[in-house]
């Protein structure tokens, strides 16, 4: 396999237990995204990786997975 695969890439940021959460953005301005199932932890553009092509809006449920680095890539908003 390639060493820019997009499965080594994945493997290399994510500790052995993946974690998937549903978080509800509440500012889409400044982005400031809310996990559902914690809402002590708020997490702000440092601690977000979102792709250019993931577009967010306040109010959206978006897919979140948890990397190594205490960081959180946006997988994409949840279909309603």
């Amino acid at each position: 396999m390639e060493e820019t695969s997009i499965k080594i890439m994945l493997q290399k940021m994510l500790s052995s237990d993946v974690i998937v959460m549903e978080a509800k953005v509440t500012d889409a301005e400044d982005i400031t995204i809310i996990p559902t199932n914690d809402e002590k932890l708020i997490l702000d553009e440092d601690d977000l990786m979102i792709p250019d092509h993931v577009e967010i809006k306040k109010g959206d449920i978006v897919y979140l997975l948890e990397c190594n680095d205490n960081n959180y890539f946006v997988l994409g908003r949840k279909k309603v």
